[in-house]
């Protein structure tokens, strides 16, 4: 099931974004970071950046 990520999300997706084997394959075209995320406080930060931009119609 699809939904909007939420700040709640930080603690789970912190285990994805911070695996070396995972970064390589994350699509980071036209974005301005490598999705490389060591800290609960980087990770609630993308979100907070995710949510923004789609409140303004970023990205989508």
């Amino acid at each position: 099931m699809y939904r909007l990520v939420q700040k709640e999300d930080a603690e789970d997706l912190l285990e994805c974004y911070s695996d070396a084997a995972s970064i390589p394959l994350f699509n980071s075209d036209n974005c301005n970071n490598d999705f490389n995320f060591q800290t609960i406080e980087e990770m609630s930060g993308c979100i907070r950046f995710w949510l923004d931009e789609y409140a303004g119609h970023g990205y989508v």
